[in-house]
């Protein structure tokens, strides 16, 4: 079972989580900010955005760069952190009801709303998503033209999209186009002295905390749910994943959808379905290599 761990306990009792209309609006919102992340700061490059919370970006980091050079006859790639990078990850707290819009109304959440797709009406109630999200580079024009970005991003509204497969039971699938209310307070972190940076070469970062407003589907009895199949594998493909799919004696689309769930809600992301071990990492020193100053694309204003 994807996701399986003997210590979850709805695990253990035989729930499985893939195909649950909560995770995958989770997922697919997860993926929709990883796109618009790499869009913002970075022209559309997914590969230099990393699904780790701030404590373990730098090791998440390596980690990545190191699976993209997995085969390489040499090993002087393991440890560059590639500079400069994003990272964001849903915080602990970070699933939480309501939006700061007056979104809810009690017949949404009693009797639902007509989904023309699926022929009958679904229950929805919105909820908000929290991440944290850092911004890391070593050059003064990087730094700035980031908070240009910021500056221009905060001015206006950013509306993305997310989609869910619905699968009925005759295998039919219908595709659900979510909302997703984009809101980002960055946070300028000059944290470390001059002798900091001469002596031991630290790195300049903006934190942002961001949250997602976006509807929550209910769970029903006459649907499976999984991410709309071109989002996935447009997203393996961006993020450099798709040399991973293996899907052995199951379907390809169960494998690019395994892949996605172990990014994102595996204990270990991005290690055991590469087969790096942390011990590997840590036998190289850590190398800080600065990618030159690329330009670098405006806000995305999807409506």
């Amino acid at each position: 079972m994807p996701g399986h761990v003997a210590s979850d306990y709805f695990s253990v009792k035989g729930k499985s989580f893939i195909n649950t209309s909560f995770f995958n609006v989770i997922l697919s919102t997860n993926i929709a900010l990883y796109q618009y992340l790499a869009n913002l700061y970075f022209e559309g490059d997914m590969k230099r955005v990393v699904w780790a919370s701030t404590d373990m970006m730098f090791r998440k980091r390596q980690e990545q760069l190191a699976r993209k050079n997995v085969g390489s006859t040499t090993k002087t790639t393991l440890g560059i952190l590639d500079i400069p990078f994003c990272s964001f990850r849903l915080t602990q707290d970070g699933v939480q009801e309501g939006a700061d819009r007056t979104w809810w109304n009690a017949p949404l959440n009693s009797k639902g709303i007509w989904i023309e797709e699926l022929g009958r009406r679904m229950k929805i109630t919105p909820m908000t998503l929290h991440y944290e999200a850092c911004f890391i580079c070593q050059h003064d024009t990087d730094l700035y033209w980031a908070q240009n970005i910021n500056i221009w991003d905060s001015a206006q509204e950013t509306i993305l999209e997310s989609f869910v497969d619905a699968i009925a039971q005759d295998g039919s699938t219908k595709t659900l186009k979510n909302i997703i209310v984009y809101d980002a307070t960055p946070h300028m972190n000059a944290q470390y002295s001059e002798h900091d940076w001469l002596e031991k070469n630290k790195l300049q970062t903006i934190t942002m905390d961001i949250q997602c407003q976006t509807w929550a589907l209910a769970e029903d009895k006459h649907h499976k749910y999984c991410i709309t199949k071109k989002v996935i594998f447009d997203f393996l493909e961006g993020s450099g994943y798709m040399p991973n799919l293996s899907h052995g004696e199951g379907t390809v689309d169960e494998a690019a959808q395994n892949i996605v769930w172990d990014i994102f809600m595996g204990k270990n992301e991005g290690k055991d379905i590469n087969d790096i071990r942390s011990k590997d990492l840590h036998k190289e020193a850590t190398k800080f290599i600065v990618s030159s100053p690329s330009s670098v694309q405006m806000k995305l204003n999807f409506s």
